[in-house]
């Protein structure tokens, strides 16, 4: 029995043209490899571009929204408000009708 060589129980072959030949395939292997890190590291760049334009448009977007909705809020205090203020009125206004035909038909009654 003979004792195998490091390339032929590796499945390599054992000339210094097989060895070459697998060198070549590591070094394209690598190569491929390193050309997608770089595709990855762009698309991880444009990515967090993106994810960073879209936190800032949502930010933008909920303060607009509330401002809206603070702006909506006073408008709606300022009706109920009138609204307060216009039944007030209308109860002085019917107090004093009531005071005035209560007066009226008091003397009226001399």
């Amino acid at each position: 029995m003979e004792k195998a060589g490091l390339g032929e129980a590796l499945g390599g072959d054992t000339s210094s043209d097989g060895v070459n030949k697998q060198s070549i395939r590591q070094k394209e292997e690598y190569e491929k490899i390193l050309a997608e890190n770089g595709n990855l590291k762009k698309e991880n760049d444009i990515l967090k571009k993106n994810i960073s334009s879209l936190f800032k448009t949502a930010v933008a977007e909920i303060d607009r929204k509330n401002t809206q909705l603070k702006d909506l809020q006073t408008r709606l205090d300022d009706i109920v408000l009138r609204r307060h203020r216009n039944h007030q009125d209308d109860r002085r206004s019917h107090s004093v009708d009531s005071r005035s035909r209560s007066h009226h038909s008091h003397r009226d009654r001399r």
